[in-house]
C-alpha cells in the first residue's frame, strides 16, 4: 500500500483547487486535520472553506460551521460564526434538490 503524504496530497488538492474541481474542499479538511508531514493549521482550513463558500458551495457552509464549532490549531471555537454557517446550510439545504432529481 502507499504510505500517507501530507505534503504530496497538499499538492494536489492545491492543483484540484486551482482547476475548480469541486473535491478541492478536501484541502480544507485536510488543512483542518493534518496528515503525516503536515501540521493541521485551522485558518488555513477557514480559507480553504471559506473560498469555497464563496464560490455557493453548500457543503462549505456545513464544515465552516464544524470548524467553528469545534476549533482547530490556530483557530478558537466560536459558537456564534458556528450557527451562522450551520443556519445558512440548513436554509440552502432545505431549497437544494435532493439527490438524484
Amino acid at each position: 500500500g502507499l504510505d500517507p503524504d501530507g505534503p504530496k496530497a497538499e499538492t494536489y488538492y492545491l492543483k484540484a483547487e486551482g482547476a475548480g474541481i469541486p473535491d478541492a474542499l478536501l484541502l480544507g479538511s485536510l488543512y483542518q486535520d493534518g496528515a503525516p508531514g503536515l501540521e493541521p493549521d485551522g485558518p488555513r482550513a477557514e480559507a480553504c472553506y471559506l473560498k469555497r463558500a464563496e464560490g455557493g458551495c453548500i457543503e462549505a457552509l456545513l464544515l465552516l460551521g464544524s470548524l467553528y464549532r469545534d476549533g482547530a490549531p490556530g483557530l478558537e471555537p466560536d459558537s456564534g460564526k458556528s450557527r451562522y454557517y450551520l443556519s445558512l446550510y440548513d436554509q440552502q439545504a432545505e431549497g437544494s434538490p435532493a439527490p438524484g432529481r
